[in-house]
């Protein structure tokens, strides 16, 4: 092992003494605790890396030398250690005199072998610090071992016998006379021995440059040369005849450069050779992402690997910003992402640095802006694509979708029939820009739009004293200027506190009243001036700035009347899951497929969706698709004050297939239960089974029924619901109780309106009335019962498998016997109980009529009484069980 030629210069001995003293030992290091002989163990300690310690004698722990594994070697100040020619030492690193190395022997010339690589006399010490030669004979030292010693180093009688060997060549001589050799007082002037020092710029880094120099300590002899033998990480060898040298762009890993310094002393060559090793860091792997064609001024995220630290720049400046939406502008932090908004191309490079190597390397991406597309009137001029801002200079109609980055228009009118789908902003500075019915307008970044717009979209049909729910996709629209024959009082608002419609106060002629706000739902009136009889689509025309980005409306805990701010359709389902923490859980849409008598509709014509589908208004019609169209206004349910969010994500291009594509994340098994009575009056529910649905209460799943007419709902604890998920995996085994309200006495009929999934197959679906213990399998027909006013939060029961067939003998009680009047027939259904005798008393306890020998299970009386009064029916069943129910005729 090779002394490290920094600290083999003079300068540093003293530190080095000093250093090695106090902390750094290796095991197997020596120190001397007494003046004393070499080879007695008392005059050592050793180190047996915890402390210091008397040595052993027993392997490794002799004298220093004596067995393989010494280490360094220090002969501490003031201490006289006697080296005798009897003793031969095994080799080891480094024997460091403070002290007086004493060389006394017996014979005639005797010598002293001491097999150490270097030996350093430290200079300045009080006590001087030195090599006595107290007999005469000669020190051998191993080839190319250095001697470092100053003035005063090497002391004797000093006679030609007294001499130092470098391998088998005599080097110096205690007077020099008559003798190849140095003097000693040479040796001490020049510092000892010559001494091979390399040094180099160690660590460096991949695209860094090594630098090997080379020096010498000691005597320089004559003649004297510099030759490196490098050997790179993988092994290939070089040699450079020079005392400095460079290797330019070196491969990551460990370099070794040999020194090798050649002199000559009074005619005899000496050559010194110290080995250093240079580490070539490898450059972290730093990579951006790949160059990107973005539209202008949109914020584009760039991410960049490989290193602990990064500091980016641009070939723009200002472009660089430390968020997502490009308002904190980058200063220089220490940040692996970076934001850059753009108005052209722009070349953006990041270095990034390995924190433990200080490396760093560079890597770039190259974000280009396009030039616009600008349509004259007759065509496009330049390359018209969706990353192309496109600008209108001339007469436009759509014959297709349309993409781009923006949209500017500056003169002409332009007309789409179809999607314009733009990136950033639309800015009408000139001309017209018109989205007619069911052409709509997409946007991706949340940025404003400047100027006014014009979308058309058109009502379902309507007769004169219909309503709709409308809803603004522009900002500036006035309410009585969008349909100025509808009577001032017929615009109305939702009151979540009163959980009814309000009049809007301030709706006045003159285009000075009240304006849609924005992401909020009205319900208006067609035109006073609107057929009453024949139905007709309101074309509606909606003026102003094209809505954008995100849009918050404020919410009041309970029923709030909201509505699409876009001039494009929403997402349901993404609408829903973007507002659980408002609660919202579903949403209701008014229905005007129908118009009811004097103007007042039923509460429960609403149409409602959720998360699992939706069900048609109590007025029929469709089921809502999860499509929010253009310029529709609901009710939504809150159960947190706040607001509601509608974003970019929400929107849609059109509604074609968006509901009833099957997904592989959400499954979904379900069943539309339509309700008829005999005027027809309609009532729907939806029954699923649904991934992340539960059998309790779920938000965005189970949506409450609008209804107080004839319905059909299923329970929640105890609550009536329209929509109702239930948990997966399906079991036939499940039974869903389903509560049943008649508004008025007679025939209904309960009906598989729909259903999906599993019970597209095999699954059977019944229906158990438990009032009249009938089980019947709805899937194969409709289910026809009657019923008197009231309401059933148990009547009936949807079961799944052949098991629930199995009713118990019915028993013959009040619960059982259902009794109405209809138009002055009294209608009585016992189940599957056969009747025997039925007889009708007024409340004074007078017979009115008696029916004997009935021997059915249902029957009807007419002309029971023609006076308006309660009526007590006898019913005597075949087993002579007799129940008595009241009716008011």
């Amino acid at each position: 092992m090779k002394i490290n030629a920094t600290i083999k210069k003079i300068v540093f001995i003293k530190l080095l003494l000093i250093i090695n003293l106090a902390i750094g030992q290796n095991i197997g290091d020596y120190r001397s605790n007494a003046t004393g002989n070499w080879n007695t163990l008392s005059s050592w300690q050793y180190f047996n890396g915890t402390s210091w310690v008397t040595p052993t004698g027993t392997s490794p722990q002799g004298y220093p030398g004596q067995f393989a594994g010494t280490q360094n070697v220090t002969l501490q100040s003031a201490h006289t250690i006697t080296f005798s020619n009897t003793i031969t030492t095994v080799s080891f690193p480094t024997l460091t005199i403070n002290g007086v190395l004493n060389l006394n022997g017996t014979g005639g010339s005797p010598v002293f072998t001491i097999n150490t690589q270097s030996i350093i006399v430290t200079p300045n010490l009080t006590p001087s610090a030195n090599i006595n030669f107290s007999t005469k004979g000669a020190l051998t030292l191993p080839s190319n071992s250095t001697l470092q010693v100053g003035t005063g180093g090497l002391i004797g009688s000093c006679t030609n016998n007294q001499e130092i060997f470098i391998g088998s060549s005599q080097f110096a001589v205690c007077n020099g006379g008559g003798s190849t050799g140095i003097n000693f007082a040479t040796l001490m002037s020049s510092g000892g021995t010559l001494n091979a020092v390399p040094t180099s710029n160690t660590p460096v880094c991949q695209n860094q440059t090594i630098a090997l120099n080379g020096t010498i300590t000691g005597t320089a002899g004559t003649g004297l040369t510099y030759t490196w033998t490098i050997t790179n990480p993988l092994g290939a060898v070089s040699i450079v005849n020079s005392q400095n040298t460079t290797i330019s762009n070196p491969i990551s890993g460990i370099y070794t450069a040999k020194l090798t310094c050649n002199t000559t002393y009074t005619s005899i060559p000496f050559s010194n050779e110290e080995t250093i090793n240079v580490t070539v860091n490898s450059l972290p792997n730093v990579s951006t992402p790949s160059d990107y064609t973005i539209c202008p001024n949109k914020v584009q995220m760039l991410t960049a690997n490989g290193a602990d630290v990064y500091s980016w720049s641009s070939s723009i400046a200002g472009i660089l910003f430390e968020d997502s939406l490009a308002q904190i502008p980058y200063s220089g932090t220490n940040i692996s992402v970076i934001y850059v908004k753009t108005p052209s191309t722009a070349t953006v490079t990041v270095n990034g640095t390995n924190n433990i190597t200080s490396c760093s390397s560079s890597d770039s991406t190259v974000v280009t802006i396009l030039n616009p597309a600008v349509w004259n009137g007759t065509e496009w001029l330049g390359s018209q694509n969706s990353l192309t801002p496109l600008v209108f200079q001339g007469n436009f109609i759509s014959t297709n979708n349309l993409e781009g980055c923006s949209c500017t228009v500056s003169s002409g009118n332009i007309v789409f029939n179809h999607n314009l789908i733009i990136d950033g902003a639309v800015n009408v500075n000139g001309g017209n820009l018109q989205f007619n019915n069911n052409a709509y307008l997409l946007q991706s970044q949340s940025v404003s739009n400047t100027g006014n717009a014009i979308v058309k979209r058109n009502s379902a049909n309507m007769v004169r004293l219909d309503y709709t729910g409308w809803s603004s996709p522009v900002t500036g629209q006035n309410l009585f200027d969008f349909t100025p024959q509808t009577l001032t009082n017929r615009f109305y608002e939702y009151n979540s506190t009163s959980n009814a419609y309000t009049v809007v106060s301030n709706v006045v002629t003159g285009g000075s009243g009240a304006a849609f706000l924005q992401g909020k739902g009205y319900l208006l009136r067609a035109p006073n001036n609107w057929s009453s009889t024949i139905p007709a689509a309101y074309p509606g025309s909606f003026v102003g700035v094209l809505n954008n980005g995100d849009i918050t409306p404020a919410v009041s805990v309970g029923f709030n009347m909201i509505g699409n701010p876009y001039p494009s359709p929403l997402n349901a389902d993404t609408f829903l899951m973007n507002n659980t923490t408002s609660g919202v859980n579903a949403l209701y849409f008014w229905s005007h497929t129908i118009a009811a008598t004097n103007g007042i509709y039923a509460q429960n014509n609403y149409a409602s969706y959720s998360l699992i589908g939706g069900i048609a208004s109590n007025a029929g019609g469709a089921e809502p698709d999860g499509i929010i169209q253009v310029g529709q206004g609901f009710i939504v349910g809150v159960t947190t004050a706040g607001n509601v969010n509608f974003n970019n994500n929400q929107r849609v291009s059109s509604s074609n297939g968006q509901f009833f594509k099957t997904t592989n994340t959400i499954e979904k098994h379900r069943i539309w239960l339509g309700l008829t009575d005999s005027n027809n009056s309609y009532n729907q529910i939806l029954l699923g089974y649904m991934t992340g649905a539960t059998n309790a209460f779920d938000q965005g799943i189970d949506a409450i029924l609008f209804a107080n007419n004839s319905s059909i709902s299923t329970l929640i604890n105890n609550d009536k619901y329209g929509i109702q998920g239930r948990a997966l995996p399906f079991s036939a085994n499940d039974e869903v109780p389903l509560a049943f309200k008649a508004q008025n006495a007679g025939q209904f009929t309960i009906s598989i309106n729909n259903f999906d999934g599993i019970f597209l197959g095999e699954q059977n679906i019944f229906l158990r009335d438990n009032v009249l213990n009938i089980v019947h399998n709805i899937k194969v027909s409709p289910y026809t019962f009657t019923s008197e006013v009231g309401d059933f939060a148990s009547r009936f029961t949807v079961v799944y498998q052949n098991g629930a067939l199995s009713i118990d003998t019915p028993t013959f009680t009040e619960d059982s016997v259902v009794v109405y009047q209809s138009n002055n027939v009294i209608n009585i259904n016992a189940g599957q109980t056969t009747i025997s005798n039925v007889k009708v008393y007024d409340v004074r306890g007078r017979l009115l009529t008696e029916k004997s020998k009935v021997n059915a299970t249902t029957i009807s009386i007419e002309n029971a009484s023609t006076a308006q009064q309660v009526l007590i029916v006898q019913i005597t069943s075949n087993e002579g069980v007799v129940v008595s129910k009241k009716v008011v005729n």
